[in-house]
Parts: C-alpha cells; structure tokens; sequence
C-alpha cells in the first residue's frame, strides 16, 4: 500500500509542479501609508476576492489525480486534501502581500493615493464596481468589430483577385 501511495505522490507531484512564469526582483520597501493605499485600491478593485479559489482549486486537482491514480483510496485522499488544503490557508497572507508589493512598486506612494482617494470617492466606487462588466463588454464589442473587418477583408480580398484573375475581354 505504502508502494502505491510513494507512486501516486510521485506521479501528482510532477503534474502539479508549475514553473513561475513572473520574473523574481529584489523586495522593495515601502512605507506603511503606501502599502495602505495599495491595499485600499486593490480592495476597490476586489484584486484579493480573484484569489479566493486558489488553494481550494488546487486542492481539487490534488485530489482527483490521486483518485484517478487510486480510486479505492478516494475517502482518505479526501481527508488528506481537504486537510492540506487547510493548512495552507494561513499563507494566503502571503500572496497578498506580494501581490501589494507588486502593485506598489508600479505607483509612487502620490500615484497611488490619488488612486485611493478617486476609487474611494463617489465616481470611483462606481467605476470599481461597474469596470469588470465595461472590460466584458468591450471585448466582446471588440470581438464583433474584428469580426466585422474579417468579413470585409475577405471582400476585398476576393474582389482584388478577381479583377487580377479575370481575363481581359479583348
């Protein structure tokens, strides 16, 4: 059993392993109001609730490639994922303050409290919430606009051959 187990582990381990794709830098500093307003204008934006289902996703995957790779230990592949997965919670923190230190580090501390200031104000509220729809729509207009182009090009296309292609009437 512990042979199928050390197998299956090995098996998931290499499947699960993903390279990091974003470059590594050197930890910048930043003051506490800085990290703040980051923090505020992430919130508006609901950056952090984009990052809910990350470990209950890979817990999800964990599990149904061991299930795949040993059905009859489905039970306690449950147990073990579910309790995994619980124990990372606590390093969510972690992706939160590197992904704050990201944000930061592309505004100055001005930059981003006049970003905090506007996504706090009124207009900016409206704007946090009504944005997520706006890039939805956009690339669907987007989409059909190119659509569009496509079918005109294609005329053209076809049209310009045509003329070429066509022998002359003499």
């Amino acid at each position: 059993m512990a042979g199928v187990i050390a197998g299956a582990v090995m098996g998931v381990t290499a499947v699960l392993v993903v390279p990091a794709t974003a470059p590594v830098t050197a930890q910048e500093t930043f003051s506490e109001e800085h990290l703040q307003h980051t923090r505020d204008v992430m919130r508006a934006l609901k950056v952090f609730n984009s990052f809910d289902q990350i470990i209950p996703g890979m817990a999800e995957q964990a599990r149904a490639l061991f299930v795949r790779n040993n059905p009859a230990l489905a039970a306690e592949i449950e147990e073990a994922t579910t309790t995994a997965a619980l124990s990372l919670v606590p390093r969510r923190a972690e992706l939160d303050r590197d992904v704050v230190n990201l944000w930061a580090a592309r505004f100055t501390e001005e930059e981003i409290e006049a970003i905090s200031v506007f996504f706090n104000s009124e207009p900016g509220q409206k704007f946090a919430a009504q944005s997520g729809a706006l890039l939805q729509d956009s690339a669907v207009t987007a989409k059909q606009w190119g659509d569009r182009l496509s079918v005109e090009i294609i005329d053209m296309v076809r049209e310009d051959l045509e003329d070429k292609l066509r022998p002359e009437a003499q």
